[in-house]
C-alpha cells in the first residue's frame, strides 16, 4: 500500500475518493470533520491538523495576487483576502513558489509521516505541496481528482452560499473558474517536473464506470479497495449554463487525456 496525498480543486470529488481509501485501511488523520448533509453527507475525510498546517503556510500569501488587499480593511473575505479555513478558495498564481514559514510547521508535517499507510486529503495541497514534498516518504504518490469544471464551479458556489464559515466570502463565477484553472494548471505542471508520481483521476468516470475506475485506482495504490461509499446518488452533474474560457476547456481536455494515457 502506497502513501497517498489527495488533492484537486475543492468540490471535485476528492472526499469520495479519500473516503474509499480511508475505508480500505488508510489513515486520514484523527478527529475527521463530521459529514454535512448539504454538501458531503458521507464525510469530508479532512481534519483540523492537516488543514491547519496548510492554512498557516498559505496565510503568508494572502493578497499576493492583489497587493492592495493587504493595505485595505475589507469587511468581506474573498479569494484575495481569505480568512482562516477559507484558503482552499485562495486565488494564487499557478507558478507561485510556496515556502515553509517555520520549523514548527515542518515538525508537525514530519509527525504526520509516522502514520502509514496514509491518505491525506486537502485541496490546499495544490500549493503547499512545495513544502510537504520535502518530508514525504519515497513511496508517496499524489492522486489528483478532477471533474468537469462547470459542475465543480457550481458546487463551489453552492458551498459558499450554504456553509456557515463562508457566510461573508465574496467572489464570482469568473474568479471560481480562475481558481479551477490555476489549480489544475499547477498540478499538471507538477506532474511533469516532480519526482513524485502523479495520477490524474476523473471523478465522473468513477461514477459512470466504477469497475474500471476502481481497478485503475487499486493498481495505483497497491491494494484491494472497499467501495461501499460508491453510490451514484452522490453524483450531481450540473447542466452548463455559463460559458467557460477556451483555456479552461482546453485544460479539462488535457486532464481527461492524461487520466486515459496513464492507464
Amino acid at each position: 500500500m502506497k502513501n497517498i496525498l489527495i488533492t484537486g480543486t475543492g468540490r471535485s470529488g476528492t472526499s469520495l475518493v479519500t473516503g474509499i481509501l480511508n475505508n480500505s485501511g488508510y489513515y486520514s488523520g484523527n478527529n475527521l470533520y463530521p459529514p454535512r448533509v448539504e454538501s458531503n453527507p458521507t464525510g469530508f475525510f479532512e481534519n483540523h491538523e492537516i488543514n491547519g498546517i496548510n492554512e498557516t503556510i498559505l496565510a503568508h500569501y494572502d493578497g499576493v495576487s492583489k497587493p492592495w488587499y493587504k493595505k485595505t480593511v475589507k469587511r468581506y473575505s474573498s479569494p484575495f483576502n481569505p480568512k482562516y479555513g477559507q484558503r482552499w478558495l485562495a486565488l494564487l498564481s499557478p507558478s507561485i513558489k510556496i515556502e515553509s514559514p517555520s520549523k514548527e510547521i515542518e515538525d508537525r508535517i514530519k509527525k504526520l509521516m509516522h502514520n502509514k499507510p496514509f491518505a491525506y486529503k486537502d485541496p490546499r495541497f495544490v500549493y503547499t505541496f512545495d513544502v510537504w514534498k520535502n518530508f514525504l516518504p519515497s513511496d508517496t504518490f499524489v492522486l489528483v481528482v478532477f471533474r468537469d469544471p462547470f459542475s465543480t464551479i457550481q458546487s463551489m458556489h453552492k458551498e459558499i452560499n450554504t456553509a456557515e464559515y463562508l457566510t461573508e466570502f465574496n467572489t464570482s463565477y469568473c474568479q471560481l473558474e480562475k481558481i479551477w484553472l490555476n489549480n489544475y494548471s499547477r498540478l499538471y505542471k507538477y506532474s511533469k517536473i516532480e519526482k513524485t508520481n502523479f495520477l490524474f483521476f476523473n471523478y465522473t468516470n468513477l461514477i459512470l464506470n466504477p469497475e474500471e475506475s476502481i481497478l485503475r485506482l487499486e493498481e495505483f495504490v497497491g491494494t484491494k479497495l472497499n467501495t461501499t461509499l460508491l453510490e451514484k446518488s452522490l453524483f450531481h452533474q450540473t447542466e452548463q449554463k455559463i460559458s467557460l474560457s477556451r483555456k479552461t476547456q482546453r485544460l479539462f481536455t488535457i486532464l481527461k487525456e492524461s487520466a486515459i494515457n496513464q492507464q
